[in-house]
């Protein structure tokens, strides 16, 4: 090679290396995929949750996690970005908009990346994974589950002289049980203490399934609200209302109302009230301990249950890597690590639930798990959301809050629900 070239080769090259050393430069294999991940935005499961993406970013250095936690939930703010074409590569969201989610097509099915990896679901409760499938096609993988139970004030029961409540009470020990609980303390002809807060549409329609009625009907096809079956449910629910007046409403006590169930188990106001498994954050200052809700004797067994989960948007930029975190987040060493440091609710691996357990020896948090081990899935249905809405006339008839007759108003709603199913 002549003098000249060889110098001309000599400077080429040291420019090619001086330009990969130049800051900001960076090869090719060393950029990172990024992942958008839509989660929700609580503070301690922020903080949370940080801790456990620069974990999977440790063990997956070509991932790069762009996290966006949203107040009240994903839900509207996911709209928006689905709409217009700009949805996140994973999104943390909940059971009651997965039907009308999946019926628009907006998650990927996840068969096809189950099967290819051969991602096991036979950890899973059963329970959790049934809300995530439509079709026989798996849309979402659960990150934790749950139910609506009792909180109860056990110094209230000891001062009544009334046994703890246990799982499987039936209706009419439950009814007796807060008619005891129900009391004027002074003697003024005025309610000092209610047996119990809470009651909404939540915790009254399992008892409709319960007593052999539906909401919709098994086929999915119409709304049997106004059967024999279901109005004499929601009539021992309104009798417990408007006739024994044994629950907080803004009927009996607005200003107790706006209270709070946890405020109100307190302070001695209540001495039950109905929440998730997080409502135990409400009250540490008292002794207490939850029951799984009442049962009808004799009738099927279920009650109300709920599912967060993972689930890859359509139109996800980075699909593949969505499922590596959607695994990662859902893995039995994330559940447990979550469990460790921030119970925000039961854990979906069934591996993972003497742990669960175990958080407090002390509670029957075995309550819990029964509760949530019989959902009920009535909402898995197109327009889910247009439907519970409907639902809200017949809810304040029932709840006492204005009036109005159940048989009437029930059919009236039927109608509505019907219309709403029978749209295409």
């Amino acid at each position: 090679m002549k003098m000249k070239n060889l110098v001309v080769f000599i400077i080429i090259i040291g420019l090619s290396v001086g330009l990969v050393l130049l800051p900001g430069c960076k090869k090719r294999e060393s950029i990172k995929q990024e992942i958008y991940l839509m989660d929700l935005g609580i503070p301690e499961y922020m903080k949370w949750m940080s801790g456990a993406i620069k974990n999977f970013e440790e063990k997956h250095p070509e991932f790069k996690v762009k996290a966006e936690y949203v107040s009240g939930g994903t839900y509207n703010k996911f709209l928006v970005q689905l709409a217009g074409g700009t949805p996140p590569d994973v999104i943390n969201i909940n059971d009651t908009v997965y039907p009308d989610l999946i019926y628009r097509n907006a998650f990927m099915p996840l068969d096809k990346f189950i099967q290819k990896d051969k991602f096991s679901l036979g950890d899973f409760k059963p329970s959790a994974l049934k809300y995530c499938t439509f079709d026989n096609t798996i849309y979402v993988i659960p990150m934790f589950t749950g139910s609506i139970v009792i909180f109860y004030n056990k110094n209230i029961f000891r001062e009544a002289g009334i046994a703890f409540p246990r799982d499987g009470w039936n209706w009419d020990e439950f009814r007796e049980v807060c008619r005891r609980l129900t009391m004027d303390k002074d003697g003024d002809g005025k309610i000092d203490q209610y047996a119990i807060d809470g009651w909404g549409l939540l915790n009254w329609y399992p008892m409709i399934l319960q007593n052999g009625g539906y909401i919709i009907s098994p086929d999915k096809k119409s709304c049997l609200i106004n059967s024999p079956e279901s109005i004499e449910a929601m009539k021992f629910i309104q009798d417990l209302f408007v006739k024994d007046k044994v629950i907080v409403s803004e009927q009996v006590s607005p200003a107790l109302k706006q209270m709070g169930g946890a405020a109100m188990m307190t302070n001695g106001k209540v001495a039950m009230t109905t929440a998730g498994f997080g409502g135990y954050m409400g009250f540490p200052d008292i002794d207490w301990d939850m029951v799984a809700p009442p049962e009808r004797k004799g009738g099927r067994r279920v009650f109300h249950g709920g599912c967060w989960g993972y689930a890859i948007p359509t139109g996800a930029k980075n699909p593949k890597g969505g499922w590596e975190l959607i695994k990662y987040l859902t893995s039995k060493e994330i559940q447990s690590n979550m469990l460790k440091n921030y119970p925000m609710d039961m854990p979906t691996r069934d591996s993972v639930i003497p742990e669960f357990i175990a958080l407090m020896r002390d509670k029957h948090i075995g309550s819990y798990v029964y509760a949530a081990t019989y959902p009920n899935y009535d909402f898995q249905i197109k327009r889910s959301s247009e439907v519970f809405s409907s639902l809200e006339e017949l809810e304040f008839v029932v709840r006492g809050v204005t009036k109005g007759d159940l048989t009437e108003v029930a059919s009236k709603t039927a109608q509505k629900i019907n219309n709403i199913l029978g749209k295409k």
